[in-house]
């Protein structure tokens, strides 16, 4: 079964698709006429979302046969609600969605019963003994809905979502890193105004924070971080870096290096790391922003 993994950023929707031979057999990127931010601030009350949407998903994808597919789906962190928060190991089910649901409620008053929530218990004790650091995860109802519309009205069935930052993690402990490194990675995904950054191993992720920002200064609020986190967990024991991305991303690696020399900060290209079925299907200036597209191929090793 062949896979196709579909990202979808602001003005930007992506294409990856892989044979049964782990073959890339087609990769695309489209800038879209519309903003992804206004589709699901508007999607559920203007169907000329949904269907410009579908049309240039149909319309890019229109020599393939879903039915054969298994069909994966990334979404920007942007369109997620992301929280580290301290938690109780030994508290009931109940108890953690209950905090869950107030710690969103702080930031969406008014739809905070509204979201799909899962959370992740970190790979360390930050705040006490007993109280995990937790990562939550949530994602809009009415921004899956219109994600809903959308494939229904494309015929296409979504087998996996997830967001790309944790989906990148996978591609950097699997593909960037081989079997026999045992150390911590960091993972860094660059975005315009938006930074994210992880820490992961063997044990699962350990850290996980981003930033926001304007066009401007980034490197202020990026050395603040890094600053913090040689304090936090002792940085200067971990000694790889990947960083990928939409924008900022070379910026951002050049930067880091000069600030952090014993930390090696790479720009992966995973179509270097994949064989390529049909270099036509291929277009040349994606192989040479191969990190644009490290989310899909860590969703592709998920899925």
């Amino acid at each position: 079964m062949n896979t196709l993994v579909i990202g979808i950023y602001d003005r930007t929707i992506r294409f990856l698709e892989i044979n049964s031979q782990r073959e890339i057999t087609l990769a695309k990127s489209v800038d879209i006429p519309f903003s992804f931010s206004e589709c699901f601030k508007f999607g559920n009350y203007d169907d000329t979302f949904i269907s410009e949407a579908c049309s240039l998903i149909k319309d890019s994808l229109k020599n393939l046969n879903y039915s054969s597919y298994k069909i994966l789906l990334l979404l920007d962190t942007s369109y997620s609600f992301l929280n580290v928060v301290p938690l109780d190991i030994d508290d009931s089910e109940s108890n953690i969605n209950t905090y869950i649901l107030w710690d969103i409620s702080n930031y969406y008053p008014d739809s905070y019963k509204n979201f799909k929530i899962n959370y992740y218990k970190l790979n360390e004790y930050k705040f006490a003994s007993g109280i995990k650091a937790t990562l939550i995860a949530a994602i809009e109802n009415s921004k899956l809905e219109i994600i809903r519309k959308i494939f229904h009205n494309c015929r296409m069935q979504i087998n996996l979502l997830d967001l790309d930052h944790f989906a990148a993690d996978k591609y950097a402990n699997n593909i960037f890193v081989d079997n026999t490194y045992t150390n911590e990675i960091i993972s860094i995904g660059c975005k315009r105004n938006r930074v994210d950054i992880s820490i992961t191993g063997q044990k699962g992720i350990r850290y996980y924070n981003f930033i926001h920002f304007k066009d401007v200064n980034y490197q202020d609020k990026l050395l603040k971080l890094f600053s913090n986190l040689k304090k936090e967990i002792y940085l200067n024991q971990i000694k790889l870096a990947m960083v990928y991305g939409e924008d900022y991303t070379e910026d951002v690696c050049k930067f880091l290096s000069k600030k952090f020399s014993y930390i090696n900060f790479k720009m992966p290209n995973p179509f270097e790391a994949f064989p390529i079925n049909d270099k036509k299907q291929i277009e040349k200036k994606l192989k040479t922003e191969g990190n644009k597209f490290v989310p899909l191929f860590g969703l592709f090793l998920k899925g």
